[in-house]
């Protein structure tokens, strides 16, 4: 029902469904109905219960959950802002090589936020996510090439990087882009 494959998408119905399935333990649905919560689409807006779902999903080994658990630990929503117990989660997902997760944990070792800042780790992290074609990643791994940010200062992988990203529309890369003069 939530992509209307086979039946006239519903995404009312999509989560009647979703709660039926994460009542019966399915990860993926959890970490779905956790998603509904958080944008407060189709049910009311309630970080708390989102937390509650990702929770559940992330306990199973569920990577996109372990991912949600980690985002709402960083930024607060839904419980007090924990950036060690964000970490661990991001960790714990990017260790199952989910994109979202490496690049998240890169942009926490760029920063230095929940651990010790390391270029080269955050370099590393976002080229796992970039090579499975994660755009944000890729932009992000351009940029460590364009400043030799934990890797060597490399234009030609820089606009090598920024291009996979802008192909995917990442309007980020492309102003990046023409700041090389491309």
């Amino acid at each position: 029902y939530f992509k209307g494959i086979g039946v006239p998408k519903d995404e009312v119905e999509a989560v009647k469904w979703f709660r039926k399935s994460a009542d019966q333990g399915y990860a993926k649905a959890q970490d779905n109905l956790g998603l509904e919560y958080v944008k407060g689409i189709n049910v009311p807006r309630d970080e708390a219960e989102a937390v509650k779902w990702f929770r559940k999903a992330a306990d199973q080994g569920y990577a996109s959950g372990q991912n949600n658990l980690g985002v709402a630990y960083l930024t607060g929503n839904g419980l007090p802002i924990d950036k060690v117990e964000a970490i661990k989660w991001y960790r714990k997902a990017a260790d199952q090589g989910y994109a979202n997760a490496q690049y998240n944990l890169g942009v926490a070792y760029a920063n230095g936020n929940g651990v010790v800042k390391d270029e080269a780790e955050a370099a590393k992290l976002y080229r796992k996510a970039a090579d499975q074609g994660y755009a944000n990643a890729q932009n992000n791994l351009g940029v460590a090439y364009a400043n030799g940010k934990g890797v060597a200062k490399d234009e030609a992988e820089a606009v090598k990087w920024y291009r996979k990203a802008a192909n995917q529309g990442s309007e980020l890369a492309i102003a990046n882009m023409k700041k090389l003069g491309f």
